[in-house]
């Protein structure tokens, strides 16, 4: 951990630098060449996390029925400039995506499953990560169950015919997740687009990767930074603190080789105090954190300090460039990455026991922004994966 205070003095020198740097209108940037629009529908889709399993809810008729934990729900619409029959058929390729395991054997192996699913425009899918049918209507595909009980997940359109992907910007989606009975929580897919240039088929490497790199028959690029607002955790509810919190993130990256080691990724961080707080208003703690592929991490585990007490109920984070970093035994590509994720906060006192921390009654997610600095990544797939009809 390291703090920095900054005080009134710094930002009397900074102000006539800020007022030479930020004319009226120069600072209103385009859009920066070849950068997915995570508003706009893409031809790749995005879902930052899934949870395996179900929950009880309300009892209906003295039957206390189960749902799914996910709800992945994916929309497909007519992509701009395009006409679309009726009932225009869509094939669209899945992965879930794991992180490493506790084993250490395979701790830097990013386990997936594949699976293919037909649809057509206008079709909204469900998908849950359990391999079953868990109600009706839910899912309205039975997919393959992921490896995982935690991950995220990502589709691309298809070619029906030889299955090669197509630029085709139709994927629009969000999630809805449980992580009890009681607590609700939704957040929103990250769509990206094709480049422009491109005409139907999406060019992929001799490894059957896809490449975002912005350029003719690519996809478009994602960034390597991500800023966000933060609630920090309040473990218990008291006089001064009244509303017990957990606050986590949600951290992925694109740049994966499936089924084969990785080397983790790595990613500094520094939080910003609010009021009240020790540290005082704006100052800013900084610490770091890595994962393999993917990871779920409470505050408080990056660092112990990030909690009301130390910085303040609310304030705002931003993360350095993620970069993977070599280590020995293990043949990736080390280097900048792409970086995404979700804040989360679980308000109000979760039941007892460790196993229910971060499980309070309450829960919302938060996207995450970034700088708009692309960074040119390769998604690796695994296997052929599963047909379903």
């Amino acid at each position: 951990m390291n703090v920095k205070i900054r005080g009134p003095a710094l930002a009397a020198m900074l102000l006539p630098a800020l007022a030479l740097a930020m004319p009226a209108s120069a600072q209103l940037h385009p859009t920066t060449p070849g950068l997915s629009d995570p508003t706009e529908p893409g031809s790749v889709i995005i879902f930052p996390k899934f949870i395996r399993g179900t929950v009880p809810v309300e009892p209906v008729a003295g039957v206390t029925p189960n749902v799914p934990q996910s709800e992945l729900e994916i929309g497909i619409v007519c992509p701009k400039g395009a006409i679309c029959p009726e009932h225009m058929p869509v094939k669209i390729r899945f992965h879930w995506v794991c992180p490493g395991s506790d084993d250490p054997a395979t701790k830097f192996i990013c386990k997936e499953t594949d699976f293919d699913v037909n649809a057509t425009v206008f079709e909204k899918i469900v998908l849950t990560p359990d391999g079953i049918q868990v109600g009706p209507g839910l899912p309205t595909k039975v997919v393959p169950r992921a490896e995982c009980p935690r991950g995220y997940l990502i589709g691309w359109v298809i070619r029906p015919s030889d299955d090669r992907p197509i630029a085709f910007d139709a994927l629009v989606g969000d999630a809805v997740l449980r992580e009890t009975p009681n607590a609700l929580a939704a957040y929103n897919a990250i769509p990206i687009q094709a480049n422009p240039a491109t005409g139907t088929v999406v060019a992929t490497n001799g490894n059957g990767a896809l490449i975002f790199d912005g350029t003719p028959t690519h996809y478009q690029m994602i960034t390597g930074r991500v800023f966000g607002d933060v609630r920090y955790t309040n473990p218990t509810a008291t006089t001064a603190f009244p509303t017990a919190s957990e606050a986590s993130l949600t951290l992925l990256t694109l740049d994966v080789k499936s089924n084969r080691p990785n080397y983790p990724t790595f990613v500094d961080f520094d939080f910003f105090g609010g009021n009240p707080s020790t540290i005082g208003n704006e100052n800013q703690l900084s610490t770091s954190w890595h994962f393999i592929c993917w990871d779920e991490v409470f505050l408080t585990d990056i660092d112990a300090n990030l909690t009301w007490s130390f910085m303040g109920r609310k304030g705002v984070f931003v993360s350095d460039a993620a970069e993977k970093v070599a280590i020995f035994g293990v043949t990736d590509q080390d280097g900048p990455v792409t970086l995404l994720g979700l804040f989360e906060t679980s308000e109000g006192t979760p039941p007892a026991g460790p196993s229910n921390r971060g499980k309070g009654p309450r829960h919302y997610y938060t996207n995450l922004f970034n700088d708009s600095n692309p960074v040119a990544t390769r998604f690796r797939p695994g296997p052929s994966p599963i047909f379903l009809p």
